[in-house]
């Protein structure tokens, strides 16, 4: 049974609704490390805001009449530890498509998001490179779809495939999951298939683009020194070769029973690299993820990143200066830093100058991936169009 609304003797059902009225609104600064928007509607983890509840019962002793939107603040401390621990993380999903191949792909961010990315790895790597941006996703309410491209993780190889095949596999997920509208984000490897999607998806469901650090057709220079991006150019008539190179180099001790024989090979090539690149890669919150979204790339062999790597030295199946983007097309922003030595920086700015309507940011005294971890939620922002803003608002009612 109910009980019955409390007041003290000298406050009438009127004066209090007055009251509640008058302090409708409040606000509330959260810290820089905690934003959050609580609505009170029911969510699907994954497909995103269904139908909101029935409405919440009067706050007033008046029966019948609707209560307005309030915003509090009141024991929003006590809230934080709960909030915080609100995050959404499945790393082994699969996808049987129309062909019988299998796609896996991992699921990361906010669980209660306001819109969907997808993530398209780096090479040697895979879906679960995905996690190096949970944290940015969860704090701007996004939820992040990280898939592994054919060959690499846990999806089924795809012989003779090309770079603009792995659209259709995109929105064959998206369509499962019933979401229409979303954002891309690619790292390294993982240009050619978000510039893939500008070119086969339309604004009316693709949002926003960004390339972090990407790798460019070799008509904006060949300007790869490390010998992993070598075979990138390679590749195109060495396949088999490749294959062999890379199973002796990580492949199989990427299946070694255990796990340190490969963290120690992966180190080995992270000591060829700068010593601000190291120093990123080699954290403590980030090494364990470096080693497993690679190790994760060599499960199915290493056939995958092989032809990953062909992919990169042939045709994409589209010229760059044929791409809308823009007031035109689908916003488009290429991240950089200048003294990136895997991707040089003039690379990033040939292919800018051949996108019109691209943006270019670049990143002044950073390598290839010193400023991306650090720079994780501003990079989403920008893709999002978001304003920073400190205070934010709790929506309790209707």
């Amino acid at each position: 049974m109910t009980s019955k609304p409390r007041w003290h003797s000298h406050q009438t059902p009127r004066s209090l609704a007055s009251r509640q009225t008058e302090n409708a609104t409040h606000r509330v600064s959260t810290s820089r490390a905690l934003r959050v928007r609580l609505t009170l509607h029911t969510t699907h983890p994954y497909l995103g805001p269904t139908h909101p509840p029935t409405s919440l019962a009067p706050c007033h002793p008046s029966k019948g009449k609707k209560t307005p939107p309030i915003f509090i603040r009141a024991q929003f401390a006590r809230l934080q530890p709960t909030i915080k621990m609100i995050t959404s993380i499945s790393e082994h999903e699969t996808l049987l498509l129309s062909d019988n191949r299998t796609l896996a792909y991992a699921l990361y961010g906010s669980p209660v998001p306001r819109t969907t990315l997808v993530f398209a790895h780096s090479n040697p790597s895979s879906r679960l490179e995905g996690k190096l941006w949970h944290e940015a996703c969860v704090k701007r309410n996004v939820r992040l779809i990280a898939p592994d491209r054919p060959g690499s993780g846990l999806s089924t190889f795809q012989h003779n495939r090309c770079v603009l095949d792995w659209t259709a596999d995109v929105l064959a997920l998206l369509d499962q999951l019933k979401i229409h509208e979303f954002y891309m984000l690619g790292v390294g490897g993982g240009a050619a298939y978000v510039l893939a999607g500008v070119w086969s998806v339309g604004r009316e469901r693709l949002k926003g683009v960004s390339v972090v650090s990407g790798v460019y057709p070799g008509g904006c220079g060949m300007g790869f020194l490390r010998r992993s991006h070598v075979l990138s150019f390679v590749a195109p008539w060495t396949t088999g070769l490749g294959v062999m190179a890379v199973e002796g180099r990580m492949g199989r001790a990427s299946r070694d029973p255990d796990p340190a024989v490969f963290e120690r090979v992966l180190a080995r090539e992270v000591d060829r690299l700068a010593p601000a690149e190291q120093l990123v890669l080699r954290d403590a919150t980030h090494w364990p993820v470096v080693v497993a979204m690679t190790r994760e790339s060599f499960h199915k062999g290493s056939e995958g990143a092989c032809w990953e790597a062909r992919l990169q030295g042939d045709d994409w199946g589209f010229d760059l200066a044929h791409l809308k983007a823009g007031a035109h097309g689908v916003p488009l922003t290429l991240w950089h830093g200048a003294n990136d030595a895997d991707c040089p920086a003039a690379m990033a700015s040939k292919a800018h100058d051949a996108i019109r309507g691209s943006v270019l940011r670049m990143q002044p005294g950073e390598g290839h991936v010193s400023y991306v971890f650090r720079d994780a939620d501003a990079i989403l922002m920008h893709l999002l169009g978001e304003q920073e803003n400190d205070d934010e608002f709790i929506r309790v009612g209707y």
